[in-house]
């Protein structure tokens, strides 16, 4: 519950991506309680640019979905803040994948993607291992290749 959220001042913070600065307030730990909102950050000039918007989308759809409520992960914080700054330019995609790998940590899936897992070899690299979470090189990988 967004104290005011539905006014027209607040229509345009409560958009995905707008950076804000949220107080939660309650009596107890178990009741709903409100949140007071402030803006910082606007990034609705990421509307003009459709792979930036789509960019914006599943960052903020993949943190939504993936972190639990109440839990502070304050480096995963800063790395989105950085992707969602680098939206902006056009060399983000490289950015987004490591952001990507980086949740995936945060959350204890780590990945090992920097050599093959059986060759050692850091060429070719095509798949992961959902055992271990370490790349795999296509030749390697050989009649596993449909498991990995």
């Amino acid at each position: 519950m967004v104290r005011g959220g539905a006014s027209r001042r607040m229509a345009a913070v409560v958009q995905p991506g707008t950076q804000v600065d949220v107080v939660w307030r309650a009596r107890l730990d178990e009741q709903i309680g409100s949140y007071t909102v402030e803006p910082l950050q606007s990034r609705a000039g990421l509307m003009a640019d459709r792979l930036a918007l789509a960019g914006l989308n599943a960052i903020c759809a993949m943190l939504h979905a993936a972190l639990p409520e109440r839990e502070s992960h304050p480096a995963l914080y800063r790395h989105s803040i950085a992707l969602l700054n680098a939206l902006q330019t056009s060399g983000w995609p490289p950015d987004y994948l490591r952001w990507e790998q980086a949740l995936l940590e945060e959350l204890g899936f780590a990945l090992d993607l920097t050599r093959c897992a059986i060759t050692g070899s850091r060429e070719d690299l095509a798949y992961v291992s959902p055992k271990t979470g370490r790349a795999v090189n296509r030749d390697a990988a050989g009649d596993w290749a449909a498991r990995l």
